[in-house]
């Protein structure tokens, strides 16, 4: 009757993700820009643009977020009370922090160092179209960042996201899938391609696929601390939070 139960949620959760962020998110970026075009802010600025990009993907995290806990609320109260009840949690934490670190430079490296040997290569050869390996998702979080865009994006990113992606692409995921390596493997999946969809049509079909190495890499890194933690949800999130923070200090501090 639990797993039943879960499985349902599960779907709810994967659906209750697809609309809101493929369906209400374009009615929210259309509310915003009206709001914007109200008050005379010159459309075609680009910080204002970026802007009201930090705004809706800020806006449909809320909302994301909001119908989530409606659906997987007494699931995660329940999670967090076993993490609390855990001995030894920041050795749960730190050892979950060590596995994504440890996969995620990993893979990074792999593809940093394969894009500057073809790039070496185009070099030698007098090619002057070298390969590019970040992804679009990448650079429009540092151009968010740049502006006044940025505290949305922060709080997106770091708190928000970490939190409904962990909720979908693990709790979800792995309660509808009852193998857990078919579960790792489809959720890490769909998790990279969320994050390079965007990338689509703006890079050839290798640069693609290297730069889904990183992300798919991540979420392999994040199932398994699902599942060597024994499906508590609250592991995944926090290194996940934790693994932001850090990437949105980098890149203000560069």
């Amino acid at each position: 009757m639990i797993e039943e139960n879960n499985r349902k949620s599960g779907w709810h959760t994967i659906i209750a993700y697809l609309i809101v962020f493929y369906v209400i998110a374009g009615f929210v970026q259309i509310g915003i820009m009206l709001a914007m075009q109200a008050m005379n802010l010159d459309m075609t600025s680009t910080n204002v643009q970026t802007i009201a990009s930090s705004i809706m993907n800020f806006a449909t995290y809320i909302l994301l977020f909001g119908v989530l806990i409606t659906i997987q609320g007494k699931n995660i109260a329940t999670e967090f009370k076993t993490f609390k009840e855990k001995p030894n949690k920041a050795i749960t934490l730190l050892g979950g922090f060590a596995i994504f670190y440890i996969i995620n430079i990993v893979f990074n490296n792999l593809v940093l160092q394969a894009e500057e040997n073809i790039n070496m290569g185009y070099r030698l050869f007098g090619i002057s179209n070298y390969i590019n390996t970040t992804s679009d998702n990448q650079v429009v979080i540092e151009q968010m960042m740049e502006g006044a865009g940025a505290i949305p994006m922060f709080l997106s990113a770091v708190v928000l996201g970490p939190i409904c992606e962990e909720l979908v692409f693990r709790k979800a995921f792995f309660s509808v899938i009852k193998k857990p390596e078919i579960a790792l493997v489809v959720s890490s999946l769909f998790f990279a391609s969320i994050h390079v969809i965007s990338s689509i049509g703006m890079y050839n079909l290798f640069e693609l696929f290297l730069m889904t190495i990183p992300y798919l890499a991540s979420g392999v890194a994040f199932g398994y601390i699902y599942i060597r933690y024994e499906n508590n949800i609250w592991v995944p999130i926090f290194v996940h939070t934790l693994s932001n923070l850090i990437s949105m200090l980098a890149i203000i501090s560069m």
